[in-house]
């Protein structure tokens, strides 16, 4: 997948630039977590011995199935020239109405470009959340230290 930081892209004859991932505002970091938790995509877990390849793919399709993939794309977008800084949810709402209005192969393509993004972020997003977790899980008072042994 091409890299789509700080990229433009053209849908719909308008420009957008992709959101660098790692600067988004806790703005678009709640707005993506509750469509993500409305879409219960927060429950596409991977399974017992799962691949990441079959997880990330299971996600993908996941994404595309809630109906809401232009809502979680339109999370990583501000209109060309903007920065995170630039995104409120108000933009996020046009931006999901002009996807939908979209009618070109190539349009076509760049919204499944866009949907692996929101794929890898939210791979990434719950791989940290699991690192939190397990870090959390070895601090307790109930050990010497505060630190479980072994």
């Amino acid at each position: 997948m091409p890299a789509l930081t700080n990229r433009v892209v053209t849908l719909g004859g308008r420009e957008f630039t992709v959101i660098d991932f790692e600067r988004r505002t806790i703005a678009i970091d709640l707005y993506l977590h509750r469509v993500m938790r409305e879409s219960r995509l927060d429950r596409v877990l991977p399974e017992q011995e799962e691949e990441v390849e079959a997880y990330i793919a299971r996600i993908q399709s996941a994404v595309i199935d809630c109906g809401r993939a232009q809502e979680l794309i339109a999370g990583h977008l501000v209109p060309d020239g903007g920065t995170e800084h630039d995104w409120t949810p108000a933009v996020a709402a046009e931006t999901t109405r002009h996807i939908g209005s979209c009618n070109t192969a190539e349009d076509r393509e760049i919204v499944v470009e866009l949907c692996s993004r929101v794929v890898f972020g939210f791979f990434r997003q719950w791989l940290d959340q699991l690192e939190r977790s397990q870090r959390s899980l070895a601090v307790s008072p109930l050990t010497s230290g505060g630190v479980i042994d072994g």
